[in-house]
């Protein structure tokens, strides 16, 4: 079981493709590196799974619990750092 699991995630922004088609596993404890340039939509990604972001498509899973706009793991708390202050920006 991987403690975080996205299937077929997409994301799009009017006419611009922001994530396409992305499946990912992360195990429990297991670290990722996300690097790109400004503007190749980390941030979105890492915003989508924060549950600020809701995606066009596809599905997440934390600790084997569907995530989706209005059903949130009870008891778990989500960050997205995306300044260089790293300011945490945590969803209601």
């Amino acid at each position: 079981m991987s403690a975080i699991s996205m299937r077929g995630v997409s994301k799009r922004f009017g006419d611009t493709i922001a994530v396409h088609d992305l499946d990912l596993d992360l195990a429990s404890g297991e670290s990722l590196v996300i690097l790109g340039p400004s503007g190749s939509r980390k941030s979105t990604l890492l915003r989508i799974l924060a549950g600020l972001e809701t995606p066009d498509t596809g599905e997440i899973r934390i600790a084997d619990v569907l995530q989706t706009a209005y059903h949130r793991t009870a008891g778990t708390s989500r960050s997205c750092f995306s300044t260089s202050r790293c300011t945490p920006i945590c969803p209601p």
